[in-house]
């Protein structure tokens, strides 16, 4: 293809997308004819791109082609969810691996009755011998211009 065929079609191109455009948009145009209370009908777009309907003008696949959009998209959609169950299931088994190896005398089975079990002794443990302490709060946030009028009333500051 050479460069005025290139050229050519991309003219007939641009010309498509603005009668699709104007297609797209008659609905705003209803809608804003309403708000003004002016007629509501809008002109259908009639034009021809070399000839040729401009619905016409890129021709669509015919149906017998061989390919359809709505069997990819579901084979897409069970591929996608394949993958993301093994992905699921590989991040499972490296938190378990993690977990035996920081803690070699615990047992954990894959089992959810003995997990919340195993999360309860934990529990239990942090709660009866040591309290736990919040990192992120702090203790002594007190202004020093505060401590120094101790002796002040409230409604004096304000």
């Amino acid at each position: 293809m050479g460069k005025r065929r290139r050229n050519r079609n991309s003219t007939y191109r641009k010309q498509f997308h603005e009668k699709l455009n104007e297609h797209w948009g008659k609905d705003s145009k209803v809608r804003m004819r309403m708000l003004l209370g002016v007629d509501t009908e809008v002109p259908e777009v009639e034009a021809k791109i070399d000839g040729r309907d401009w619905r016409t003008f890129f021709p669509q696949p015919t149906k017998f082609s061989g390919f359809s959009w709505f069997e990819f998209a579901r084979r897409v959609k069970k591929l996608n969810n394949e993958k993301h169950e093994e992905i699921v299931r590989e991040a499972k088994n490296k938190a378990h691996q993690r977990f035996s190896e920081a803690h070699p005398s615990h047992q954990v089975s894959g089992s959810s009755e003995n997990a919340k079990k195993h999360e309860d002794v934990v529990k239990d443990k942090t709660s009866a011998g040591k309290s736990i302490i919040n990192p992120y709060k702090t203790q002594h946030t007190t202004n020093t211009a505060q401590q120094e009028d101790n002796n002040d009333s409230d409604d004096e500051k304000w």
